[in-house]
């Protein structure tokens, strides 16, 4: 994804038959090389859903990519309410499923199989769970009646286990909802626990979230003195509950003794991460971690011992690497400040991101995303270059040291370092008057997107395959267009293949000594032709085909042996996917 095109000019050689160059390259690599043209990777409109005059755009929001499709929500502006679209990245293949509309607050999809399940309200208005068929691509059938409610933004909305789909569902009439399973059909959608503990904001309550650890569901439950609504909300006692997934088995974990279920919710591979509000004794409030028994579920941060403010539930928990990040407001005279906070599951390892990335006072870290074995975060610092408070994008090893900057990104608002988001390989950003970045981890491969969704409602771009990006963009059409969905596509190639043929041999060595002595044509994917991954073709990779293909030294560097995308910028590219 470079932001330059360009090929270092060096002297031409005299010119001498292939086969002498061949004989010449096992033991030399000299820096030859010719310019060329390529072209950089641009985003296109992939359909205009609501062309209505000065509509502004359809908005798509909640993008979910299963396989190759991808679902979301937008407005067409012919019917009232917003609709489930489904996309395979073309015009063509972008349509609404006919006459539903989710509860936007929250969108999500499970697969399985070819059956793709979602919540939806339905032609006469009534909510419930509802499938669609990804090979039929027809008319949405109803599964079980729901009530709309708010599962909670970034938590869970399914979990698929062993071909069944689990989720909360709270039946009309009921006051609190119940953690339910299907395989997609009305008979064998059935509930396997009652009354999951809300997490309530006031007198708003949002359904328990729930997360999968070692192949088992961990949920909140209450029990309650009473049967009646009012009861529900002002008697109550929680705990952490367990369960394999079938109806009848759940099992208490341990009794917190809370009044409501977390506020939020992460799983990493080997524990739990929630964070409880205080109870009206003010115990019990803070960070929580769990193995899954009773021993290991125990606090690790008491929420009373932190200087005045409130955790972010807006955000919840970022997880990565096996940790679990979050954001702490603290109250201070002249307004509040956000600082982010990790955790590896101990009291001693629960920190301030900063102290433990070993940053100075004055440099302060948003939360991480995990992509290409690091992490990587926007932290805000006083540029010395810029001459001014500025956000950056850094990077950190695995064990969260060792901070360094990659690039400047624009003056800072001074008031929130915004979350790095992964998506796929690549990294997701938002800079507040800056708009959307994507980033590959390089200066190079840090550029802006036209991106006019919010990262944080609903707007997250997702990835198709390994190479298509899908977003909610506005480009500045001719003409214009609003808000719709457009995408972003990586070409894809295999390195080594020079010639683009599928297959990696003798021939590419000649087509690539060709092209720099002989005045034979740029191979179709400059990319796919610097075989060492060095970031320019000259001699030395037509030496480290031959090398590989006779003399048994190291493979070509990913993408190899099978087509991808190339995992880091440089000024090489190619404009679509040659030989793949």
């Amino acid at each position: 994804m470079p932001v330059r095109r360009v090929f270092r000019e060096q002297p031409r050689l005299r010119r001498h038959s292939l086969p002498t160059l061949i004989a010449v390259c096992l033991c030399h690599s000299l820096a030859c090389q010719r310019s060329a043209q390529c072209e950089g990777v641009e985003a296109y409109l992939i359909r205009d859903i609501n062309a209505q005059p000065d509509s502004g755009g359809s908005y798509p929001t909640w993008l979910n990519a299963v396989e190759h499709q991808v679902f979301f929500v937008a407005h067409d502006g012919v019917d009232r309410w917003p609709g489930i679209w489904v996309s395979e990245g073309s015009r063509d293949w972008t349509h609404r499923i006919a006459g539903l509309s989710p509860d936007t607050r929250f969108f999500s999809v499970a697969a399985i199989g070819s059956t793709v399940l979602f919540k939806a309200f339905g032609p006469d208005r009534s909510y419930g769970l509802w499938r669609w068929d990804q090979e039929a691509w027809g008319e949405a059938t109803f599964v079980s009646s729901s009530t709309p409610d708010d599962t909670g933004g970034p938590q869970p909305s399914f979990i698929v286990k062993d071909g069944v789909a689990y989720f909360i569902h709270r039946s009309p009439g009921d006051c609190l909802p119940a953690l339910w399973r299907t395989d997609g059909t009305s008979e064998e959608t059935t509930t396997v626990v009652h009354r999951l503990a809300p997490s309530c904001d006031g007198q708003i309550c949002s359904p328990a979230p729930f997360q999968k650890l070692e192949g088992k569901l961990y949920f909140f439950a209450c029990d309650f003195d009473g049967t009646d609504c009012q009861s529900v909300i002002t008697s109550r006692s929680c705990g952490l509950w367990m369960s394999n997934g079938t109806p009848g088995d759940a099992a208490l974990v341990k009794d917190l003794g809370l009044r409501e279920g977390p506020m939020a919710f992460a799983s990493t591979e080997a524990r739990l991460f929630f964070w409880t509000k205080r109870g009206d004794d003010g115990a019990g409030g803070g960070l929580w971690v769990s193995d899954g028994t009773a021993q290991g579920t125990n606090q690790i941060l008491d929420a009373s011992a932190l200087d005045q403010g409130w955790f972010d539930r807006g955000r919840g928990f970022a997880v990565a690497n096996g940790r679990a990040y979050f954001t702490y407001w603290i109250s201070r005279e002249g307004g509040s400040q956000a600082e982010a906070w990790v955790s590896d599951g101990s009291s001693a390892g629960t920190q301030p991101f900063r102290r433990a990335l070993g940053l100075p006072d004055d440099v302060l870290p948003g939360l991480p995303a995990w992509a290409r074995g690091r992490l990587f975060f926007i932290a805000e610092s006083h540029d010395e270059e810029h001459q001014g408070l500025s956000y950056s994008l850094w990077t950190s090893d695995s064990s969260g040291g060792a901070a360094s900057k990659i690039v400047w990104i624009d003056y800072s608002s001074g008031i929130y370092r915004p979350p790095v988001y992964s998506v796929g390989p690549w990294l997701v950003f938002s800079i507040p008057g800056s708009g959307t970045w994507i980033s590959d981890g390089s200066p190079e491969g840090t550029q802006p997107i036209p991106s006019c969704g919010s990262l944080e409602d609903g707007g997250l771009p997702v990835l198709l395959q390994d190479n298509l990006l899908l977003l909610a963009g506005n480009a500045g059409s001719e003409p214009a267009t609003g808000c719709e969905l457009w995408g972003i596509r990586f070409p894809r190639f295999r390195r080594g293949d020079a010639n683009a043929d599928s297959v990696l041999d003798l021939s590419d060595a000649v087509s690539t000594l060709g092209f720099l002595f002989t005045g034979d044509a740029a191979p179709p994917c400059h990319s796919a032709a610097d075989a060492n991954d060095s970031g320019a073709i000259d001699l030395s990779d037509a030496v480290y085909t031959l090398g590989y293909l006779f003399l048994g030294t190291a493979p070509p560097p990913v993408p190899f042996p099978d087509c991808g995308v190339d995992p880091i910028s440089d000024v090489l590219t190619c404009d679509d996917d040659p030989g793949c």
